[in-house]
């Protein structure tokens, strides 16, 4: 390529990293998995994936066994809810 034809090329290239959604995309999502099910479902009391048992203390804090030497993990299931205000 001659120089004239990359000095053509420059000003694409500075729009090009001016395009809205390139660097300031924001962060994907938390994966949901054992450990922080609690924090997404408020109201789930006890929880598991097939390998782990979490349940809630009395204080509200999530509490999770451990995993099993050849477990493999399922996805996170909710087994207990808080019971309606209104009941």
């Amino acid at each position: 390529m001659t120089l004239r034809v990359l000095l053509s090329l420059l000003p694409a290239v500075a729009l090009a990293a001016d395009v809205p959604g390139g660097a300031e995309r924001a962060a994907p999502p938390e994966p949901v998995h054992v450990q922080n099910y609690g924090d997404h479902d408020a109201a789930c009391l006890r929880w598991t994936d097939d390998c782990r048992m979490c349940s809630r203390d009395a204080d509200g804090k999530p509490a999770c066994s451990n995993i099993g030497i050849s477990c493999q993990p399922a996805a996170v299931k909710c087994l207990s809810r808080k019971e309606d205000e209104k009941k």
